[in-house]
């Protein structure tokens, strides 16, 4: 008996505390598409003899095929004498048709009662895919950017791009200079051996390294015609090192070398400048051909 007094009591006071509660839905119609926001308004005017506390957030139970959005402040909008009206606005979405009731939740406490909404009924509309219907796929929309957004994006993709740039480079720099710091020690000069003797063994390195199997052909012709000036500098007493192969060939005229020995040297320094400065590119048995070619004038001048 006194448990329904008690319940009695509380109905009482809640109903002498929220004079009216008014619900209203934004859109305005009686059925909503799956996943569309719907904005639930909730007005309630209050007996204003006591102060409303509000209670946010409120402990909102939903369906789970319900997802609340957002949930907004109470906000107090008018006075009327005695009353106050306070708006409480929650934004919902459903993701599978059917009806879905809102249960109520306190919004606030008014002296020792406690205020709650009234229940709000949704209806989601069911999809139905009937047979043989067809939608067409449309295209994967980018989320709009700004200006700030596009200008983050550039200077990422620029760091990036330049820093590839620079890794590449500096490993064939680094490639680069330990090739030739390995062929130097190679080719050093050696003050045991003749000219003859040395410039024919940096031949022979030369065809056992293959240099140009290794994509280094401008660099296998530099140390082969290197090696060939050095030679016939030292043979011939000519500056042939700091000659262009039409020098070289003009100062050989006027020593003992033979025409024939002119004409033979010709075509492998004419080779040779055509890999080194017009990136020509020659089969590999040409490559083993201009060596041996260069190894059999050497011999033959050497013994001449």
């Amino acid at each position: 008996m006194s448990r329904f007094r008690f319940s009695f009591l509380t109905i009482f006071i809640s109903i002498y505390s929220l004079l009216a509660q008014k619900i209203s839905f934004d859109p305005i119609k009686d059925t909503f598409e799956i996943g569309e926001p719907i904005t639930i308004r909730y007005e309630l005017i209050i007996n204003n003899t006591d102060s409303l506390k509000t209670i946010y957030p409120s402990n909102i139970k939903l369906n789970d095929n319900l997802e609340l959005q957002e949930e907004k402040i109470p906000q107090e909008v008018e006075r009327i004498q005695n009353s106050i009206k306070f708006i409480k606005e929650i934004i919902v979405a459903g993701y599978e048709g059917a009806t879905y009731v809102i249960p109520p939740f306190a919004i606030g406490v008014h002296g020792e009662d406690t205020i709650y909404t009234s229940s709000a009924k949704i209806n989601i509309a069911r999809f139905e895919l009937q047979q043989g219907q067809k939608f067409d796929i449309k295209p994967i929309e980018r989320p709009k950017m700004s200006w700030k957004d596009y200008i983050k994006e550039i200077l990422i993709y620029t760091t990036l791009f330049i820093l590839a740039i620079a890794s590449v480079l500096i490993f064939n720099v680094w490639k680069k200079n330990r090739a030739k710091q390995r062929l130097t020690q190679v080719f050093e000069v050696k003050y045991q051996v003749t000219p003859f003797e040395e410039c024919l063994n940096t031949l022979k390195k030369l065809e056992e390294d293959k240099l140009w199997k290794q994509n280094y052909q401008k660099l296998h012709y530099s140390v082969l015609t290197d090696a060939l000036k050095k030679y016939l500098s030292v043979v011939y007493k000519i500056n042939a090192t700091e000659s262009t192969s039409s020098e070289l060939l003009e100062k050989l005229k006027h020593t003992p070398m033979s025409e024939r020995a002119i004409e033979q040297l010709k075509r492998i320094l004419d080779n040779a400048d055509l890999i080194k400065f017009a990136n020509d590119t020659i089969p590999d048995n040409m490559h083993e051909l201009l060596l041996s070619s260069t190894v059999q004038f050497i011999t033959t001048d050497m013994n001449h």
